[in-house]
């Protein structure tokens, strides 16, 4: 039977991608940022933010709100065929002042040890 490697690499990336979510659910600005890249770009509404420090900067500011939340309904994964790159696009909303309903863009690069080979 043959291993289905894109499949496999699917599911790791919709676990990671749900882990992510949790970590915003859970208010944890150190948890969230662990999955953006050292030299990652997180874009909020009319803010483009470059580097993990800034980004954690930034995610601190908005969990240190009590009525912060954000939730996210992803709509769509695509997978390289190499499996070394992945892209989810959603919606979000979150529930503070103002309150803000968006789209959301990850993309997940050189995740997956299923088609790395280890």
């Amino acid at each position: 039977m043959a291993i289905d490697y894109e499949a496999q690499a699917r599911a790791e990336v919709a676990a990671m991608e749900a882990d992510w979510q949790k970590a915003w659910l859970a208010s944890d600005p150190a948890r969230i940022t662990s999955f953006f890249a050292e030299d990652g770009i997180a874009m909020f509404t009319g803010l483009t933010i470059r580097g993990r420090e800034n980004i954690l900067a930034l995610v601190e500011a908005y969990c240190s709100d009590p009525a912060f939340s954000l939730k996210f309904g992803v709509e769509r994964l695509d997978m390289a065929r190499s499996c070394d790159l992945a892209v989810m696009v959603g919606t979000f909303v979150t529930q503070h002042r103002p309150r803000n309903i968006g789209n959301y863009y990850n993309d997940w690069r050189n995740y997956s040890h299923i088609c790395q080979g280890e």
